[in-house]
């Protein structure tokens, strides 16, 4: 919860300009790189199968580097938990050591190297984290899967359990009202030109 409430507080300070500043500042941006996030039950994975296909890209899913590592990183180096001066004041040798050690990671996660290819790190945990990862790669392609809330809610609802540990109780009050969201969503025919994920499938 404390490391929610400083990315939030880092999302409210972020302007354009710093990620331009970034972007600018950055000697050789690299742009072998793309974030696949979104909330999630909105269709990460399957988006990540298709993508996958392509032989110039290569995926690898929910390795969480960035929210650790890097994040680890700044904050250790700020006593006030700034995380966006923090992240200013990061060196440059330091952003290339961390670069090289990304990659590093991705590829022993893989069992083979990047090379040439595309790679495309999918996590919907780096909803919060994506000025992390603009900061480490300012040249990242951003790809922010997208659904309409009530069929999530309704996805979220339907799901056992979550084999990354996540697991929804239908028992809290924020979830009551989510629930009756979707049970009236769902008792309703969705309009003509709406298309829901699981049809498409």
């Amino acid at each position: 919860e404390q490391i929610h409430g400083e990315m939030r507080r880092l999302i409210d300070r972020i302007s354009a300009d710093d990620f331009r500043r970034w972007r600018d500042e950055a000697p050789a941006a690299d742009s072998r790189t793309a974030l696949l996030t979104g909330f999630p039950r909105s269709g990460t994975t399957l988006l990540e199968q298709l993508l996958d296909s392509h032989p110039g890209l290569v995926s690898s899913e929910e390795r969480d580097f960035i929210g650790r590592e890097l994040l680890q990183s700044v904050a250790s180096r700020r006593s006030d938990r700034n995380l966006l001066s923090g992240l200013d004041e990061l060196p440059a040798e330091l952003l290339e050591t961390e670069r090289r050690r990304y990659f590093a990671a991705m590829e022993y996660f893989l069992g083979e190297p990047i090379a040439d290819r595309l790679h495309l790190d999918k996590n919907p945990a780096y909803n919060l984290t994506i000025p992390l990862v603009l900061r480490l790669f300012p040249a990242t392609r951003l790809i922010v899967a997208l659904r309409d809330p009530r069929d999530v809610v309704e996805g979220l609802l339907r799901r056992e359990g979550d084999p990354g540990g996540l697991r929804v109780k239908p028992e809290l009050p924020r979830l009551r009202v989510l629930r009756a969201v979707a049970v009236a969503h769902h008792s309703r025919p969705d309009p003509p030109c709406r298309p829901v994920l699981r049809d498409l499938l």
